[in-house]
């Protein structure tokens, strides 16, 4: 009975939120079943989180893949009336933002902000796993939601990655990303003793067996 209630109410905050976006959300969830398109960013934080409400919504992120992009396109464009107003290539590879992603389409309606993610991997949700310059990774399936570290997640902490600052990988981009999830309330770490019991021993390296599986 619990776990009922607990999946009645996911589904209803799915819902009311893809209604902020698509008019259609049965037709909208069908469409994410048949492409295997997922949902992430701000939306599913929002959803994550136990308090309704507590991380605002500013756009919505589709992860679809090259196979299936014109087919969502296609949805928002003409049935959900959606314009483009940026289609931008794969950053350049580097030591760290080679994420599998082929182009990326900005959609615009009515003051609504949507990012369309298409990656040349097979799985959309791929990309997803290659952001990890920080623990907080969730996404939204037709199915299901997810999220990898769902007890830092509702604490509103977030871990930078010891890759970032150990092998010189800082960069605008993502100082902005924190900058945002500041705004957002999250307390933002660069050491996991901060967090947990911790054996330091990854002084060198990047990767820290102690670290329960954060960076393997």
């Amino acid at each position: 009975m619990i776990h009922t209630g607990v999946d009645e109410y996911i589904q209803r905050r799915r819902r009311l939120i893809l209604a902020w976006f698509v008019n259609k959300t049965n037709h909208f969830i069908k469409l994410m079943q048949t492409t295997r398109t997922v949902l992430s960013g701000s939306c599913a934080l929002n959803i994550i989180q136990s308090r309704e409400g507590a991380v605002e919504i500013n756009d919505l992120d589709v992860y679809t893949t090259l196979q299936e992009f014109e087919t969502v396109l296609q949805v928002f464009t003409e049935d959900e009336h959606y314009k483009v107003i940026g289609n931008f290539h794969c950053p350049p590879a580097g030591p760290y933002n080679h994420t599998g992603i082929a182009k990326l389409l900005r959609l615009y309606k009515n003051g609504t902000n949507m990012d369309i993610i298409v990656t040349n991997l097979t799985l959309a949700v791929a990309p997803i796993f290659q952001f990890h310059n920080t623990i907080v990774m969730n996404f939204i399936s037709a199915e299901a939601i997810f999220c990898a570290y769902p007890a830092w997640t509702l604490n509103m902490v977030r871990l930078v990655h010891p890759r970032m600052y150990k092998q010189n990988c800082t960069n605008l981009a993502m100082v902005k990303a924190l900058v945002k999830y500041m705004e957002r309330g999250f307390n933002i770490y660069s050491n996991i003793t901060e967090l947990a019991p911790h054996q330091s021993c990854c002084k060198e390296s990047y990767f820290c067996r102690h670290g329960k599986g954060l960076f393997t």
